[in-house]
């Protein structure tokens, strides 16, 4: 059986679709395959700041307790129908204690190797706890940007180089990992990418939406103005599912707190063009060839969409984080979707070739 240790947990839309990504892609290959439901870390439906006690009553106005629970029970009934999850577990030691079957664990996608998340989810994600015969695979592994203190990192050179293979999504992750060893570290795309979504218009529930419109996930500054742009040019409606992060709500949007996992990949599927912050928002977009603006919300994010932009080609639809939003209408038609779409079979087939040969025992 081969085991995934991913984002499964978290709130985030991006998280549970790339782990369904992956999950699915695996089992196309015959392998029996569980997502171990270990959670090193706890992210709520909306992020806790150091002002949250003074902001609290303003931000339950904004996104109202009702909506909370809802987005939470769609998330969770998401992962309970779609996702096979293991028992939970409260580490990846007692995890691997129970789950015997397990011989090889692949661990991505997402951010599992930024620091941000804390020691104890660099112990789970670098498998410090995983014995000598299981077999090791990083898969899109991510170490959040540039800028990730490479000294917290460097402290499990031991087990990264216990790894039979190493993916990372990322130029920057690339670096990092290879500052730590020797082995060999192969570019991969992230596993959203890895199969179609066809399967969502069946399964997704219907929801009231304007026969065009704009699909706004991640806001920003920049994002803002440049959807001002757009409906001044295009004339078209906004619709914007809730991001983890996202505190301010404005009525002129149709506001989409509540969805599901499906029905984000259906209204963004529908639309007619999308602005986003969010690396897994672009890569939607680039499967299900939609134009797109990308607005990052500061230089950790930008590392991250930048990175994606250069590798398939699409630097022009990436904003400036201080900009004006005034070429938002230009850049929207600027990707070269045939030149987009050969790049990426080309990564696809790199990618899938990659996850084949890594899963396969040594003869």
């Amino acid at each position: 059986m081969i085991g995934i240790l991913t984002f499964h947990h978290v709130y985030n839309y991006g998280a549970l679709l790339q782990a369904y990504g992956l999950q699915t892609y695996i089992a196309s290959l015959g392998y029996d395959v569980t997502i171990l439901n270990v959670r090193p870390f706890h992210r709520s439906i909306r992020p806790r700041s150091r002002f949250s006690r003074v902001f609290d009553t303003v931000k339950d106005k904004v996104w109202p307790i009702e909506s909370k629970k809802e987005a939470a029970n769609s998330f969770d009934a998401f992962r309970n129908k779609w996702l096979q999850l293991s028992q939970p577990y409260d580490s990846l030691k007692k995890a691997l204690r129970n789950e015997t079957a397990i011989e090889s664990l692949v661990v991505g996608s997402d951010q599992v190797w930024n620091p941000k998340y804390g020691k104890k989810a660099l112990d789970t994600y670098f498998l410090r706890d995983a014995p000598a015969e299981i077999r090791k695979i990083g898969y899109a592994a991510c170490a959040g940007s540039k800028t990730a203190p490479i000294a917290k990192l460097h402290r499990y050179k031991r087990f990264v180089e216990q790894f039979h293979a190493i993916g990372v999504r990322d130029e920057f992750t690339k670096e990092i990992i290879q500052s730590i060893t020797n082995l060999p570290v192969n570019m991969v795309v992230d596993p959203s990418l890895l199969i179609d979504w066809d399967f969502v218009s069946e399964h997704a529930r219907p929801i009231q939406v304007p026969g065009e419109y704009i699909f706004y996930y991640g806001r920003t500054n920049a994002g803002e103005r440049a959807l001002e742009q757009l409906e001044k040019a295009y004339h078209l409606p906004v619709v914007s599912p809730g991001m983890e992060g996202d505190h301010n709500t404005d009525s002129k949007y149709e506001s989409m707190e509540s969805v599901g996992p499906l029905e984000w990949v259906n209204l963004l599927k529908n639309s007619s063009m999308v602005v986003t912050r969010s690396f897994h928002g672009l890569m939607f977009a680039l499967k299900l060839n939609k134009p797109v603006i990308v607005a990052p919300a500061n230089q950790i994010s930008l590392d991250r969409l930048e990175d994606a932009c250069r590798r398939f080609e699409i630097k022009d639809c990436l904003l400036d984080i201080g900009s004006d939003g005034k070429d938002g209408p230009k850049k929207i038609n600027r990707i070269n979707f045939q030149k987009a779409r050969a790049i990426m079979d080309n990564e696809l087939i790199k990618s899938r070739r990659y996850l084949d040969e890594s899963l396969m025992k040594d003869e």
